[in-house]
């Protein structure tokens, strides 16, 4: 039996959802931002204009119960909120970010640069309790109609290389594989494959 899912906006109070959705998207935060990283983006989420922020998220939403997350912005929303969020990471975990500044600035240049006129996904998880029953399909489909809606040129995301299950639905999806990329630095390597559709 199909299960019925709900796509809505998350609101601020969304807040323990999207801090499990960052630590399972995302299980690197911790080591590269140290371990108030949580609290820090339970923070941002709650505020408006950076690109953490509750307004830029979906959630599936499963008999009441949200199921799992989208963090996603058009090319336009990054560049305006960019260097705002970066400064709002900095002033609150200054010590941790300095030590590993190299790798930061990596990802930076990296995850954190899609393309001129794309829409980024930036975080994507389905929570464990509901994996295998299309929340994943069904959030991206929305990322898909936010970027036809925000005039994007494509949609891009990058994923771990080791996650081979996520990078499978991508290309049932219609993603290809545009680059892969390693960044290192500070004792810690991470391995991403780009993707594009």
């Amino acid at each position: 039996m199909r299960i019925m899912i709900k796509i809505e906006r998350a609101r601020p109070d969304d807040v323990a959802d999207f801090s499990r959705m960052i630590l399972l998207s995302a299980p690197y935060f911790p080591e590269l931002l140290g371990p108030g990283i949580q609290n820090v983006l339970e923070r941002m989420f709650v505020k408006k204009k950076n690109l953490f922020s509750f307004t830029h998220v979906h959630k599936a939403v499963v008999s009441g119960v949200t199921a799992g997350m989208l963090l996603s912005y058009s090319d336009a929303e990054r560049k305006y909120e960019q260097w705002i969020t970066g400064w709002q990471l900095f002033r609150q975990i200054p010590f941790r970010m300095a030590k590993n500044i190299q790798i930061l600035l990596q990802l930076d240049k990296t995850t954190g640069s899609p393309g001129a006129g794309n829409y980024y996904i930036s975080n994507i998880a389905t929570f464990p309790e509901f994996r295998r029953q299309g929340v994943a399909v069904e959030l991206m489909h929305c990322a898909r109609e936010l970027a036809e809606k925000s005039t994007s040129l494509g949609i891009v995301l990058d994923v771990e290389a080791e996650n081979t299950a996520a990078r499978s639905l991508y290309e049932k999806l219609g993603f290809k594989t545009e680059k892969k990329f390693r960044i290192a630095g500070s004792g810690l390597a991470l391995s991403f494959v780009r993707m594009k559709l």
